[in-house]
């Protein structure tokens, strides 16, 4: 008997944010009414708190500390961002990634 993984509501809620944020950039309003940085810096905090609600993240401070450093590398060669990027690891057995607003 082969053993499937178990679907977790976190994959579909995550696809389903992914597929509305892409919706919203294509039907959305134009850069003139675009959010400014603070708008989207509470977008991220709200977003956060979902992601925390319906995932599963590693919080154990070796892992953090190494996978902030290696996303802090990964963004050396791009110029001043308005953001401060955060490096999250979900305890999923699939590979994957995604990034979130600000």
């Amino acid at each position: 008997m082969r053993h499937f993984p178990s679907r977790r509501p976190g994959r579909r809620l995550i696809a389903g944010l992914v597929a509305a944020a892409m919706l919203w950039a294509l039907a959305g309003p134009g850069p003139a009414t675009a959010i400014t940085v603070q708008e989207e810096e509470e977008l991220s905090r709200e977003f956060l708190k979902v992601l925390y609600q319906h995932l599963d993240i590693i919080r154990e401070p070796l892992v953090d500390d190494y996978l902030n450093r290696l996303g802090q590398r990964l963004l050396e060669p791009l110029p001043p961002q308005p953001f401060k990027f955060h490096f999250y690891m979900v305890d999923e057995p699939t590979y994957n990634a995604f990034a979130t607003p600000a």
